[in-house]
């Protein structure tokens, strides 16, 4: 898997790297009375570039149209601004250039059309990043993207007596499921727990949310206030009365617990 890795993204990198240099060795022939300055406003430019590519990726394109769909669409504002250059260059500077450079944009065009619809995000989800093989959790029905939690998604597979379950995962971490004869149990039980020890019913502190269950199951004590320490991309909530037996229905929305 690191090979694999290593090969699709170094040459990328190195591409990356040497494209900064070439692009102010660029603008400064291109102004050679005032070198400086122009490498100062092309400077400049580029990182008001990064600040609103940040902003705009992180925050629009990858929650509304996912890391696939994001890429491809910075990858053709890419080859459009590479076209730009291209028509603008005058021809006599660099012999046959153009034709390279259409030869080149014909193969980024047809790895365009040969792109998948979507990710497979059962593989992505299979926890081989974080246990070093990949896991059995099923297959993933649901899942959103965000720049704070990474990949969350909700895996359906069936249990050894049967069950069906659903299991939350996060960037491949297995975080819980729905299984009613253990992981409900737990996740229940450690919300219960210290209530033996307590009639207060003001306020609960929740360490790590996780599926949310125990955090529900507080909710549901009459707890007035829930303090947490994180935030999530997906949640699950109970759409029934707690109980062992209740089905988790999982939304892709963002949950926030305040600290």
């Amino acid at each position: 898997m690191y090979t694999r890795g290593s090969c699709a993204v170094k040459a990328v990198e190195h591409a990356i790297g040497a494209l900064y240099p070439l692009a102010m060795e660029a603008v400064g022939r291109a102004w050679p009375a005032r070198p400086a300055a122009a490498c100062g406003a092309a400077a400049a430019l580029n990182t008001c570039g990064n600040i609103v590519g940040v902003l705009l990726g992180g925050f629009y394109l990858l929650p509304q149209a996912g890391a696939l769909l994001a890429i491809e669409a910075l990858a053709a504002v890419c080859l459009a601004l590479a076209a730009a250059v291209v028509a603008l260059w005058p021809a006599a500077a660099v012999p046959r250039g153009r034709r390279w450079a259409a030869l080149a944009g014909a193969g980024v065009l047809a790895v365009f059309a040969l792109q998948p619809a979507t990710f497979d995000y059962t593989a992505l989800a299979a926890g081989s990043n974080v246990y070093f093989k990949r896991q059995s959790f099923g297959t993933v029905i649901a899942h959103a993207e965000s720049v704070d939690g990474g990949l969350s998604a909700v895996a359906v597979s069936t249990s050894p007596d049967g069950e069906r379950l659903r299991i939350l995962l996060t960037n491949g971490k297995f975080q819980g499921n729905d299984g009613s004869h253990g992981e409900m149990q737990a996740q229940v039980g450690v919300a219960l727990a210290p209530l033996l020890h307590t009639a207060a019913r003001e306020r609960a502190l929740v360490i790590g949310f996780g599926t949310g269950v125990s955090a529900r199951a507080l909710h549901a004590a009459g707890f007035a206030a829930l303090d947490g320490s994180i935030s999530v991309p997906i949640c699950c909530v109970w759409q029934q009365p707690i109980s062992p037996a209740s089905t988790l229905g999982c939304c892709s929305a963002r949950a926030s617990i305040p600290t």
